[in-house]
């Protein structure tokens, strides 16, 4: 069986540069910038955050899970496969790590630990998405 492959709209290697670069911005700016926000402005800040990320980023990551796993039903090979295994450690890392800490963050529970842990478990994450970007010049 095979999907419609939507991918002519948004190449493969152009939603994983956003999601590199995106990554890299969260690991190097973003993230640490948390901990310059005063404590009194980090939860509505925090909250505005969020909803401005999961309006733009929201749809690249839904296109490059469709075109990963696209590319993996359609054609089963080393590459398809590596992509889908790093795409899959991605998304574990992100729910079982990052939306807790953020969860802790909203809930302003334990604050400087919850951003300094962010910080740090974000990096796997960096590596993850990268690794599938550097995926297209394998």
């Amino acid at each position: 069986m095979s999907f419609p492959d939507f991918s002519i709209l948004f190449t493969r290697e152009s939603l994983d540069l956003a999601m590199l670069v995106f990554l890299w911005l969260v690991q190097i700016i973003i993230y640490p910038s948390f901990k310059k926000i005063s404590r009194e402005s980090i939860l509505s800040w925090h909250k505005s955050y969020q909803t401005k990320v999961c309006l733009i980023m929201g749809p690249i990551m839904l296109l490059q899970i469709y075109g990963i796993t696209i590319d993996l039903i359609n054609s089963v090979s080393p590459i398809t496969v590596i992509r889908f295994i790093l795409l899959t450690l991605s998304w574990l890392l992100t729910v079982m790590i990052s939306v807790p800490l953020h969860k802790k963050i909203e809930s302003n529970n334990d604050l400087e630990r919850s951003i300094d842990k962010l910080i740090k478990t974000n990096a796997p994450r960096t590596f993850t998405w990268t690794a599938i970007y550097l995926t297209h010049f394998l």
